[in-house]
């Protein structure tokens, strides 16, 4: 499935995403976003021997959609209290600025 691929983060963070968009005259503005329980890795759909059916990628694609997936800000944000450590990173700052970034236009 053709795709563009965005991988990227934020400075002075852990937090980093990836962005897989379909081709240009595909995309009907839309966007699936794959959310796991606890902090993961952001290229879980990259893992190799995803049977078609499970691709996360293609089915966005195929839907007019782009697919998203942050690491949730990273493991020092797996839910654990600790000095210097900002709840909302994992617990809401990630995925919001997430869409901040797609809705408005800047992809």
């Amino acid at each position: 499935m053709p795709h563009r691929y965005v991988h990227g983060g934020f400075r002075g963070t852990d937090t980093r995403f990836s962005f897989y968009l379909p081709p240009k005259q595909q995309y009907r503005g839309r966007f699936f976003q794959h959310l796991t329980p606890v902090p993961d890795s952001e290229n879980l759909a990259q893992a190799p021997g995803i049977a078609l059916e499970e691709n996360k990628i293609a089915s966005a694609a195929a839907s007019g959609a782009m697919f998203v997936e942050t690491n949730g800000g990273g493991p020092v944000y797996a839910g654990l209290p600790g000095p210097g450590h900002d709840p909302t990173i994992g617990a809401w700052t990630t995925d919001n600025f997430r869409l901040w970034f797609t809705d408005d236009g800047r992809l």
